[in-house]
């Protein structure tokens, strides 16, 4: 697992439960339910107080890259202004 995953997970987690702040991250790897099984990574995050878990697939997670919430914008729709 690489740390700035770890990082980024801790970082943005709130339990949608019990609203924590505190989490234990891990990984798991998972066959995809096809044959032959390849196997599928996970970033696994669980609530340190109440449990809650969540599977996020490291594939998907290592691409995302959170925008600057000052420099972000919603791309607009030139048919949605007619």
């Amino acid at each position: 697992m690489s740390h700035r995953a770890e990082n980024d997970l801790r970082a943005r987690f709130h339990c949608p439960k019990c609203k924590s702040h505190v989490c234990h991250v891990g990984s798991a790897s998972l066959p995809s339910g096809k044959l032959p099984l390849p196997v599928t990574g996970y970033y696994v995050v669980t609530c340190g107080l109440c449990g809650f878990t969540e599977f996020y697939n490291q594939s998907v997670f290592e691409t995302l890259e959170e925008p600057n919430p000052k420099t972000a914008r919603v791309p607009v729709d030139p048919a949605a202004d007619a």
